[in-house]
């Protein structure tokens, strides 16, 4: 494996585990690119839609999120991430 796909795999990792689950907004701004794009959602809201969903929709309804990472597999300049979110939903009204 290349330098540039390890290092690659690292700020996959640092995304999901210092952003995600460490709620660091600082890494977000650091490491994610205007050109983003999140291919699991709907791919049109770039960096910007991205950081809203995570702040303001993901973080409120889960605040201890944990990200579990099985797996990363770097590919040239592309990383694929095989992670979950176990999710509790809080309790209440699910609607």
């Amino acid at each position: 494996m290349s330098d540039l796909q390890e290092s690659n795999k690292q700020t996959v990792r640092r995304f999901n585990k210092e952003f995600i689950e460490n709620q660091n907004d600082a890494v977000f701004h650091e490491i994610v690119s205007s050109e983003f794009n999140d291919h699991s959602g709907d791919g049109k809201g770039g960096a910007d839609g991205a950081y809203m969903f995570f702040t303001q929709m993901f973080r409120p309804a889960f605040p201890d999120a944990k990200v579990v990472i099985h797996d990363l597999i770097a590919e040239g300049n592309k990383v694929v991430a095989n992670n979950v979110l176990p999710l509790i939903l809080p309790p209440g009204d699910p609607n």
